[in-house]
């Protein structure tokens, strides 16, 4: 296996084997364990904010100490970062960690280098900044009942204004139409009042309710 042919997925069946330290790497996953190794190199270089500071000195020391095309730098440097920092691509929560992470250090170190408590306050404010873009601050999503999912409820009701829709506006016109049908007994009348919003509506009625069930 070439190196530069291996993904994220190699690695992760790597890690699924659980190879002990007395067990023999079989030598097609050998470069697999090699190139963790170089992974690791970079997640550390890229924490030595103080000799390392950015992605381009990491992909420049890469180029000339491991003898990598920058094309091959700059394609392990982002495996490095979705290996440690998040499961599959460098997402914004992949970010947040990996920005709150160098802060934590840099609060850390200032810290220890404060001279007095005026300093020692100044650094450990800095604390509420790195709760923020862990989003600490904010209230966690609702969990849902994964029995529940995908279920459909249905809401009933008569009344158009929960619908958006206009309601009757002379209520008397549509009784005295009503009345006037012909041909019409006088359950049915009941039901169209009840239709019409002129009379309460039960949605479920009993069986010997029910105005749609013949006498």
């Amino acid at each position: 296996m070439k190196t530069e042919n291996i993904t994220l997925e190699d690695i992760y069946d790597f890690i699924d084997c659980k190879y002990g330290p007395d067990d023999i790497i079989p030598a097609h996953k050998q470069p697999i364990l090699k190139h963790l190794e170089l992974l690791d190199k970079i997640r550390a270089m890229h924490l030595r904010i103080e000799q390392y500071g950015s992605e381009d000195h990491i992909v420049q020391h890469l180029i000339s100490a491991e003898g990598l095309s920058r094309y091959l730098a700059k394609k392990y440097y982002n495996q490095a970062l979705e290996f440690f920092y998040c499961d599959n691509e460098i997402s914004k929560s992949a970010w947040r960690n990996i920005i709150a992470d160098k802060m934590e250090r840099g609060i850390n170190a200032a810290i220890m280098a404060a001279k007095d408590t005026k300093d020692f306050v100044a650094a450990t404010k800095l604390w509420i900044e790195v709760a923020k873009i862990r989003e600490l601050d904010k209230v966690d999503p609702p969990q849902l009942n994964p029995d529940a999912a995908g279920r459909m409820f249905a809401i009933y009701t008569y009344d158009p204004k929960l619908l958006g829709l206009e309601t009757i506006v002379d209520k008397n016109l549509v009784k005295k139409f009503i009345d006037n049908l012909e041909n019409v007994t006088e359950r049915e009348k009941q039901l169209a009042y009840q239709e019409a919003m002129l009379e309460p509506l039960k949605l479920f009625p009993e069986k010997h309710e029910d105005v749609r069930k013949s006498d």
